[in-house]
């Protein structure tokens, strides 16, 4: 058994056959043609309808090439182009087909039987490709449930996530809260510690600013006292001059005041 990939009604799908895998291929896109076919030419019809319609053209063609009457499935397919793009024209047309047929099995009851017979294994390989379609899409189902159940477990991690990051965020934020006060505190005693820092260094120059004028006001009085003393001096040495003016140098007594 042979696995194969075909697409019908635009979606793929995967087989398993016994039969050639190229024929399934060929089948499934004639099939395909029909479908679009169908669907450009008709409204109102859902994708099942528009399936099984092209379904039934397949069946026709199929059974007209086994008969004979038709020479190929292009040919077929030429003469449905050209059919007008309405729905009730191409039922016209298909009634009108299947009443040939109809009469063609009436009057040709051995080719009928031999045309049902060559067409039992394909209503067969059909009836295989519903079977097969059908697991295709409990498979489906299946992959889709446990797709939903990969994104619960998703959605539920990244919820312990999301509530694992909100709970971080809360505890940086008390951290951020905490360092705040710290460095406030750490701010107002620098703060502190600066102030009274320039108190002392004020008291410091008012100290230095009154020992400046105590200094001062000392030098001055000194000064104002050396004067006073050089004046003294000065009276003395005019006084000794006087004197030894009067006395005449007597008795060689010589006096030195400096």
């Amino acid at each position: 058994m042979e696995k194969v990939t075909v697409k019908i009604a635009g979606r793929d799908y995967s087989l398993k056959t016994d039969d050639s895998p190229e024929k399934i291929v060929k089948l499934a896109e004639q099939l395909e043609k029909n479908i679009s076919y169908v669907a450009r030419n008709t409204r109102n019809m859902n994708e099942v309808e528009i399936t099984t319609m092209a379904s039934l053209i397949l069946l026709g063609e199929i059974e007209s090439i086994i008969r004979g009457d038709v020479n190929s499935a292009e040919e077929m397919q030429k003469q449905l182009d050209d059919c007008n793009a309405s729905l009730k024209k191409t039922q016209i047309e298909l009634e009108q087909t299947q009443q040939k047929l109809e009469e063609q099995r009436k009057l040709t009851q051995s080719a009928d039987e031999k045309a049902a017979a060559a067409a039992q294994p394909l209503k067969d390989e059909i009836e295989s490709l519903k079977q097969q379609l059908k697991a295709a899409k409990e498979e489906t189902t299946a992959v889709s449930n446990a797709k939903q159940a990969e994104n619960q477990r998703h959605i539920t991690q990244l919820a312990e996530y999301e509530k694992k990051l909100k709970s971080l965020n809360e505890e940086h934020q008390l951290e951020t809260e905490i360092l705040k006060e710290d460095f406030a505190k750490t701010a107002a005693e620098k703060d502190k510690a600066v102030e009274e820092k320039e108190k002392d260094n004020e008291k410091m120059r008012s100290t230095l600013s009154n020992y400046e004028s105590s200094f001062d006001l000392y030098v001055k009085k000194k000064e104002e006292e050396l004067t006073k003393a050089q004046e003294e001096i000065e009276a003395l040495k005019d006084k000794l001059a006087q004197f030894e003016g009067q006395t005449g140098g007597k008795n060689g007594v010589q006096m030195t005041i400096c």
